[in-house]
């Protein structure tokens, strides 16, 4: 044996010893599902538009050290992790219910929209089954704060039908119907206009506080609901969603973080989030029920990535916020339950955020309807086995059209756009600060033959693959993807704007519609116009 191959042999050996150790100091991998606590309490923190390499353990050379990154040492990392949509609204319908948004009909026939209005009447449907519906049935006390965007009012201007109260969650905060849009913008960096009051409100519960809302202390706001949660239910078992409004644009970051990250405005935000994740850990240790308490953190969907120096980085995969290539699509997610997942875990098997919800009704001795397919499967062997994937297949759709399937590490186009280039991601920019939205629009085409890549190899989605190689590979995948297809039922689409009406707009002081402001510098209008440019 050649002395390399023998230093190569004690190195493996040595490193699989001393992986075996951390697991046996951190936690016990090998866990049946049996074996678990019954009814921990569980945290889902949620971010919006944080790209895969935003943060310091994705890879991000310039962004701090925050407690996000100490979540992930401290637990399990995965690194091959699809958001269900390349935006908001059709991501977060399908990670609540474990199912695509076409079979919820969170999608547009027309492609009007991508993301709910103000002025749809239209919303998640109450006969889907939510994560917070699911962990109450299992005897869960529920809560959320933050950005919802699944829909606000159904017949006038303060019904809330579809707020999240309708949707399982026992206890709701401050929270943004809508979210954080563009022209929310109140500091004046992107925009002179605005805020604009027919879409930036900010609610307590089903009650508009603010109108337009304003960024000042927002993270903190979220924070102190978050807490006094905790604190009410520490007995438990409860089950909170903290739904970030960072890292969407316009971004905003209290004084404490403003200016002090070296990964500028973006890195501010990062931090700020950092900081409120922190805080929440600290609080489940002085409660002592820390070891009692899933944490996950994950992101919606990817960057913006057109927005200058103020996008979010998608690490070296090409695309973002609503393109189907893998910047658009991977996000970070990480788990972290002090004592049962051993700490500096690290799974590359591929999965999606629909795995969620059948992972949580798994853990918690939960149950699902069976009258409806779900896309999502159970992680638990991933992440208490450091198992493989449950998926032979994951199906990406935008609506109704099929997108891309992921078998192993192909990735098989069957519709797609171009990418941007670098003069349009510049367009807009000046000193690095955007200074108009700029949403780059993909036109979709279906791709005959169709587009394979290699992702475990060629992640950056450069090199196409030839087609005649993977004769056979490609006829077992045609058979799946019919079966697959043969399961989607039609849904009325929801996000056409055929559902629009004026009447139900949120109105905090009618007919003025606004409450914390002398006046708006946008006043509300039904301008169809106006709300299709809004993008979540």
């Amino acid at each position: 044996m050649t002395t390399f191959k023998q230093f190569r042999l004690f190195y493996k050996t040595f490193l699989s010893l001393f992986v075996i150790s951390i697991g046996l100091l951190g936690g016990i991998l090998g866990k049946r599902l049996e074996e678990l606590p019954a009814k921990p309490n569980v945290i889902f923190l949620l971010a919006d538009d944080m790209g895969y390499g935003d943060l310091w353990s994705y890879g991000n050379p310039t962004q701090e050290w925050n407690a996000i990154d100490e979540l992930a040492k401290d637990g399990i990392m995965f690194t091959d992790i699809y958001s269900p949509d390349t935006v908001c609204t059709p991501s977060r319908a399908s990670i609540l219910t474990g199912r695509l948004a076409v079979r919820t009909g969170v999608h547009s026939a027309t492609q009007d929209l991508r993301t709910f209005s103000p002025v749809l009447r239209t919303g998640l449907p109450h006969y889907e089954y939510t994560i917070a519906e699911m962990m109450k049935d299992a005897g869960y006390t529920t809560g959320m704060v933050g950005k919802w965007h699944l829909g606000t009012n159904r017949n006038n201007s303060d019904d809330g039908y579809y707020l999240p109260g309708n949707q399982g969650f026992d206890y709701v905060g401050h929270m943004l119907p809508m979210g954080n849009l563009w022209v929310c913008d109140n500091s004046g960096v992107h925009m002179t206009s605005g805020p604009y009051a027919g879409a930036c409100y900010l609610y307590y519960n089903t009650t508009v506080i603010q109108q337009p809302f304003e960024h000042e202390n927002l993270t903190q706001k979220l924070l102190a609901d978050t807490k006094e949660f905790i604190h009410d239910n520490a007995a438990g078992p409860f089950f909170f969603l903290l739904s970030f409004i960072h890292t969407h644009l316009p971004l905003f970051a209290s004084t404490e973080f403003e200016g002090k990250s070296a990964n500028g405005r973006y890195g501010d935000n990062i931090n700020e989030m950092g900081w409120a994740v922190g805080e929440i850990v600290q609080q489940l240790k002085d409660l002592n029920i820390d070891r009692n308490t899933l944490v996950i953190f994950a992101s919606d969907n990817g960057p913006q990535t057109e927005m200058c120096e103020e996008a979010g980085q998608t690490g070296l995969f090409s695309g973002g916020k609503g393109m189907y290539y893998e910047g658009g699509l991977r996000i970070p997610l990480i788990m972290s339950w002090p004592g049962i997942i051993p700490a500096g875990q690290r799974s590359q098997e591929s999965a999606s955020l629909m795995d969620i919800l059948p992972t949580l009704t798994d853990i918690v001795g939960g149950h699902l309807p069976t009258d409806r397919p779900y896309d999502g499967a159970s992680l638990v062997d991933m992440v208490f086995n450091n198992g493989p994937t449950p998926h032979e297949y994951i199906f990406i759709h935008n609506g109704a059209y099929l997108q891309f399937v992921r078998a192993g590490n192909l990735k098989v186009f069957y519709n797609m756009s171009d990418l941007y280039d670098r003069d349009y991601l510049t367009s807009s920019c000046f000193d690095g600060v955007p200074h108009s939205q700029n949403t780059y629009i993909p036109d979709y085409r279906a791709m005959d033959p169709l587009v394979i890549y290699d992702i475990g190899k060629d992640p950056h989605e450069y090199f196409l693959l030839a087609s005649e190689h993977y004769e056979d590979i490609l006829m077992e995948l045609s058979r799946a993807t019919e079966a697959h297809m043969s399961t989607i039922e039609d849904s009325d689409p929801l996000l056409d704007l055929g559902e629009m009406s004026c009447d139900v707009i949120p109105c905090c002081n009618p007919p003025d519609c606004f409450c914390n402001y002398d006046k708006p510098f946008l006043e509300v209008d039904c301008d169809p116009s106006t709300f299709a440019d809004l993008t979540g």
